[in-house]
């Protein structure tokens, strides 16, 4: 039994004059403690979904969702998500307020909240941002302070959905290398979507890609064994993205001919 256990999962929607539409069907993943897994595949094939799952957003259709051996049925605190956006800071909360904010609806004491939420704040490397509001940050610091509200609360996992989709291209690089920093400094396990195989390489211990949908599944798990030279001149790097790649581009096409199941 993992951390994550998810068996015959299966999610569809009600769509006008066609009865349910599959999104997922028969997924399978277990992910351990202190993993950081890469869940990657074409748009559209259900990544989201699975993820609004995990976090107790939204019910399967069939399957079963587990946390430590406990049925995931709704949201709950051993679970914190990360959107893409940046919007879902407090505008009249400054970056350290909106840090602590989970703690405040916790009942900490403001001396306790300040000191757990600088610890983290401090981390992320924004001390001295930390009075500033949203308005006065980047779209990186944005997402820095994101990251810091939801883990500060010391989740069991850490869901995160595209959060570094919306960065340009030089934010979004050094976001992914500080990201993979405050993963080693906490220990947080993570389950982190994307639809960039270069995002997934530098991030993952381990790459679950996804078919095309409808009635997406697992296709394959890549083990990330690259060590901490994760760039383009390594020889296993390349090997692997070609690997990866090769996959999503089958995947791609056959979505595109209309092939989904």
């Amino acid at each position: 039994m993992g951390l994550i256990d998810i068996t015959q999962l299966s999610k569809a929607f009600r769509s006008r004059g066609a009865g349910l539409l599959y999104a997922i069907e028969n997924f399978d993943l277990s992910i351990e403690p202190g993993e950081f897994f890469c869940l990657l595949g074409p748009s559209g094939c259900g990544k989201s979904t699975v993820l609004t799952m995990l976090a107790g957003f939204e019910k399967p259709t069939a399957g079963t969702l587990s946390l430590g051996g406990k049925p995931i049925s709704a949201p709950g605190r051993d679970r914190a998500v990360v959107f893409q956006g940046d919007d879902s800071l407090y505008p009249w909360l400054t970056a350290v307020e909106n840090v602590e904010f989970g703690l405040k609806l916790q009942g900490l004491s403001r001396r306790e909240r300040r000191e757990q939420a600088m610890t983290f704040v401090e981390m992320v490397g924004l001390a001295r941002a930390k009075d500033r509001y949203p308005s006065e940050l980047s779209g990186g610091m944005k997402q820095r302070i994101q990251i810091a509200r939801a883990l500060v609360t010391r989740p069991q996992i850490l869901l995160m959905d595209e959060p570094l989709g919306a960065l340009d291209a030089q934010t979004r690089e050094v976001m992914q290398f500080e990201l993979r920093r405050i993963w080693k400094e906490t220990g947080t396990s993570v389950v982190f979507i994307t639809h960039d195989i270069d995002e997934s390489l530098i991030l993952g211990t381990r790459i679950g890609v996804m078919t095309a949908g409808p009635r997406a599944k697992l296709r394959e798990i890549f083990d990330v064994t690259l060590g901490e030279d994760r760039s383009r001149t390594n020889p296993g790097y390349t090997s692997l993205y070609e690997k990866i790649h090769s996959i999503v581009r089958e995947e791609v096409e056959r979505s595109r001919r209309g092939d989904g199941k």
